[in-house]
């Protein structure tokens, strides 16, 4: 999560992993498993670029879902 909040929002999957202390080839797999945490109710709140080169996080959607204080 830190690695998405500093770098805007966004991060290439390799740089998650690399944050993440998670090999580069198990990180799609890590992201489907913080999607199904983070997705409350099916939002959005975690996604990827359809080639696979960005991993977005919606911060309104995370600070709405989790009522959480805007940083």
């Amino acid at each position: 999560m830190a690695a998405l909040l500093d770098g805007g929002d966004r991060a290439a999957p390799d740089t998650l992993a690399a944050r993440a202390g998670v090999p580069a080839y198990r990180i799609h797999g890590t992201m489907t498993a913080l999607r199904r945490l983070l997705q409350v109710e099916g939002y959005p709140v975690i996604t990827m670029d359809p080639d696979g080169r960005t991993i977005h996080l919606n911060r309104a959607l995370l600070i709405e879902q989790f009522e959480l204080e805007p940083r």
